[in-house]
């Protein structure tokens, strides 16, 4: 019974005016239009700034709100994502907070499990055409990654303490697994005027 009154209490805070509160709880903010020079900064000050940083292009990021996230699921880029693809490129894994706890049973294997099979049409060569450099003298993402798995983690400004703490997680999942070789390459969302 209790937890019917929690749940019912979220959802009236949720549609209430209290959604202030609940977003700098899970540190989600409302998105704002950004520039490049904003987004490299706040990367720089929170260590997100290597280089695998890379931007998306705005035109594709467009395009990501109106497809299907996983085979089942409504249409919506998720904002808090990771996707793990092997090294011929093909998605092996896919993840959004919206599923499941990421400490939970996904990152304790490789390459990590997920709940419900991810798109298996998306591989990394066509996501990393939709990127480039977030540094001002990055240099090109390179087409093919030289690694037994690729991390891709999806990040932005306005959901920053979620956003960071999957990253952390990611990194430490690397950390745990030194017998494979694998890369994380930091996708930002930010929507800012421009393309590539």
């Amino acid at each position: 019974m209790r937890n019917l009154h929690l749940l019912c209490a979220l959802v009236l805070l949720g549609g209430s005016s209290c959604q202030p509160i609940l977003r700098s709880v899970y540190g989600i903010k409302q998105p704002q239009l950004q520039d490049k020079l904003q987004i490299t900064a706040y990367a720089a000050s929170h260590n997100l700034l290597t280089e695998n940083s890379y931007r998306i292009d705005s035109l594709a990021f467009l395009s990501l709100l109106k497809e299907q996230y996983k085979p089942g699921w409504s249409r919506g880029f998720r904002p808090i994502q990771f996707l793990c693809f092997d090294q011929q490129g093909k998605l092996t894994a896919q993840w959004a907070s919206c599923e499941k706890n990421l400490t939970a049973n996904i990152l304790s294997s490789v390459p990590p499990s997920h709940l419900l099979p991810p798109d298996t049409t998306r591989t990394l060569k066509n996501l990393l055409a939709t990127c480039g450099p977030l540094a001002l003298n990055g240099q090109a993402i390179p087409t093919q990654q030289d690694a037994d798995y690729t991390l891709v983690a999806y990040w932005s400004t306005w959901t920053d303490k979620q956003s960071l703490k999957m990253i952390a997680q990611l990194r430490e999942y690397i950390a745990r697994h030194p017998e494979h070789k694998i890369s994380l390459l930091l996708v930002n969302t930010d929507f800012y005027p421009g393309t590539l």
